[in-house]
């Protein structure tokens, strides 16, 4: 990993190349949310191409720069090759979004060593999230008359188009700026929280259970931090009024989502059912999986667990090495938790993004697909950098 010194401020002569990667992840997230809108997708394969292409330059300059890769993405191009082998053999396709997330976690991990590249990344996916809801964004109708926010099919950020989804990208999204804003000034830190409280918004139109509890979740740990620290106890203040002032103004439209919240969160949910035949469905799977477009249990079920889901698809020894990485990752995170020479901030930070990460893998088919996902392996993994090899 890079040093400490050298991750929050880049030499001149490091500068064009983090820039380099920068644009071209920019570039490859941009053909992939608005392929439609851009008329990228109307040549069959370029978006894809463009995302292998950056990731492909981007280990170019990892390697001429005599860089060190970061772990979570060496086990992500592992994962990947298994993936891809088995699907080559079972069902003579390549699975594609394991090649894109490698990709894209790779430029990700990159760019973000930066401080001030790492705001911008930031803000470029939050940018994504509202221009796609401005685009394509459309409510699905439950029972009850209960109206959740997503994204219209066929039209933009399709890879987050599933309410759970975009609360997901949303929620990582403004975490990570409240957190940001503190090593910013004042006015900067300002702006930087209005723009958090719009994704908060996002996250609790989509009614998605998940992202309210992660978004409490993490909201309530950056409040604490805050208190407790002297110098920024103001942004605690503002933020709270900011979030009461928009609760008065939006009173009605409150009372309407709180209402479809708590409809939802009396609803039991089936998504766990899958585990009734995960023993039998791991042995049948033990060696090499049924490949990603039969990744089902026996039942017909797709498990929204990424173990269970990478074993049905890839088998055990995918699922192993995959745990291998989150034990990995816990116990970086272990360490980082502790770590008394990195600021309090820092430290909480890293812990808000690995629990957040760790409880998405029991409530989504793949979670690390997700960009905001990827936003909080590449926030860690520029913390573990900071501590050192």
């Amino acid at each position: 990993m890079l040093p400490c010194k050298r991750d929050s401020n880049p030499s001149l002569i490091d500068r064009p190349f983090r820039m380099t990667v920068e644009i071209l992840l920019y570039l490859s997230l941009g053909a992939r949310v608005f392929g439609n809108e851009l008329g990228v997708l109307k040549v069959v394969g370029l978006s894809g191409a463009i995302i292998l292409f950056s990731g492909v330059a981007t280990l170019a300059i990892v390697f001429a720069r005599q860089e060190r890769l970061p772990a979570s993405v060496m086990f992500a191009a592992l994962i990947s090759l298994i993936a891809t082998v088995v699907d080559l053999y079972l069902v003579d396709l390549v699975p594609r979004d394991m090649l894109y997330w490698t990709s894209i976690l790779l430029m990700m991990c990159y760019i973000v060593r930066d401080e001030g590249a790492h705001l911008r990344c930031v803000l470029f996916l939050s940018g994504c999230v509202f221009l796609s809801v401005a685009i394509g964004g459309t409510y699905y109708s439950g029972m009850h008359g209960v109206k959740r926010l997503g994204l219209e099919s066929g039209t933009v950020g399709t890879m987050f188009g599933n309410p759970n989804d975009l609360a997901q990208i949303a929620l990582i999204a403004g975490i990570s700026l409240l957190f940001l804003g503190l090593r910013c000034g004042r006015l900067a830190s300002a702006c930087i929280m209005i723009v958090a409280i719009g994704l908060m918004g996002v996250v609790l139109l989509t009614l998605s259970r998940q992202g309210l509890i992660l978004l409490a979740f993490g909201l309530c740990v950056y409040l604490v931090t805050v208190l407790g620290t002297q110098a920024r106890k103001l942004e605690a203040v503002l933020l709270a009024t900011l979030i009461l002032g928009i609760a008065v103004i939006f009173s009605a439209e409150i009372m309407e989502i709180v209402g479809g919240f708590l409809f939802r969160l009396g609803l039991e949910s089936s998504r766990v059912d899958y585990w009734a035949t995960a023993p039998q469905d791991m042995v049948d799977t033990l060696m090499a999986g049924y490949g990603t477009p039969n990744a089902y249990t026996l039942e017909g079920l797709q498990p929204h667990s990424a173990f269970l889901w990478l074993h049905l698809a890839y088998g055990g020894f995918c699922a192993l090495v995959y745990t291998a990485w989150v034990v990995w990752v816990t116990v970086r995170t272990r360490s980082l938790a502790f770590n008394q020479q990195l600021p309090a901030t820092m430290r909480t930070e890293g812990l808000v993004m690995f629990f957040i990460f760790l409880a998405l893998q029991f409530t989504s088919v793949f979670a690390p697909f997700n960009y905001g996902c990827i936003l909080a392996v590449a926030t860690l993994e520029k913390r573990f950098a900071m501590q050192g090899a």
